[in-house]
């Protein structure tokens, strides 16, 4: 589990002993799992079903911007954190566990591996409403 650095009131309800061992990122990099560990992992399976019906990776990805605009315009209490967890900026955080994998220390003490951040890639949901 990981934290947003930013502190909002949902957190008040998490013992501290929990607050004080969570990982606490910047929002782009929280964002990051939500990009990866959902689209990419569940998505993924959507994708080979697409390409069977001839539905092109672009127009996909239309359609997810498309239903996540619905989404985002039917929550509108929720748009300063839209906005703060943007799943639209041009560009996406790419990220590098294996090197950090294969330098981590046998005996690290308990400590979180964290990941390293390199360079940005294109975001696809970005690219899909630029037309």
């Amino acid at each position: 589990m990981r934290l947003v650095k930013d502190a909002f009131p949902e957190m008040d309800s998490l013992p501290q002993e929990v607050r004080d061992v969570t990982a606490r990122l910047s929002a782009d990099y929280l964002i990051h799992d939500l990009q990866t560990g959902h689209f990419v992992t569940v998505l993924r399976f959507v994708s080979p079903l697409m390409a069977r019906l001839g539905v092109p990776e672009r127009r996909f990805y239309q359609l997810l911007a498309a239903v996540l605009s619905d989404y985002m315009q039917e929550h509108p209490q929720m748009s300063a954190r839209f906005a703060l967890f943007s799943l639209f900026k041009p560009q996406i955080i790419r990220v590098v566990l294996n090197p950090v994998k294969l330098t981590w220390p046998d005996q690290d003490g308990g400590s979180r591996m964290l990941p390293n951040y390199l360079e940005d890639l294109q975001n696809p949901l970005w690219l899909a409403t630029r037309d």
